[in-house]
């Protein structure tokens, strides 16, 4: 067992060696290239930047069109429940959800709609047929108008770029 576990030790340390001194190569070649006085063309796949000007500051401007991935919005139809008794009256004519986040524990879709609500939102909770909470914003009898909220989110609020559409089945 000490023979194995001696010989396991070395096996390491000369991978180990070999690395560094691999990274050790690498560091010296760039030192020489950087010292000498002559222009060289450079053979390596290894490359040396210099700092480059500052770049002019970019003007933005606010344009009504959707972003990129406004035509790749994932979408999924499936039976579910209302968590809520009062979100299922107030809902329960939508049939197009905005999900923005979905979790296999209650307490985690609790917790990430507490998250929303300072944010501006007003998140309800439903339980899917396959166990998962999904934590929605928005509920519409409308595909495009779904569609047009879910390019907002995406557009105003980056951190839920993966937001998708959820079809009531």
């Amino acid at each position: 067992m000490k023979k194995l576990f001696i010989l396991a030790f070395a096996a390491t340390a000369m991978l180990a060696s070999c690395k560094s001194n691999k990274n050790l190569t690498n560091a010296t070649t760039v030192a020489t290239e950087e010292t000498t006085a002559e222009p060289q063309e450079e053979t390596s796949s290894f490359q040396v930047s210099e700092p480059s000007a500052p770049a002019e500051p970019e003007q933005t401007t606010q344009t009504t069109t959707p972003p990129p991935s406004a035509g790749s919005v994932r979408t999924q139809s499936e039976t579910f429940s209302f968590t809520s008794d009062n979100d299922a009256t107030k809902y329960s004519n939508g049939t197009y959800f905005v999900v923005v986040g979905s979790f296999s524990s209650i307490d985690n879709a609790n917790r990430f709609k507490g998250e929303l609500i300072p944010k501006g939102f007003s998140p309800i909770i439903l339980h899917s047929e396959n166990g998962y909470y999904r934590v929605c914003t928005n509920s519409y009898t409308s595909e495009q108008a779904a569609r047009i909220r879910i390019d907002q989110i995406r557009t105003e609020n980056p951190e839920y770029a993966d937001c998708w559409l959820l079809a009531k089945k």
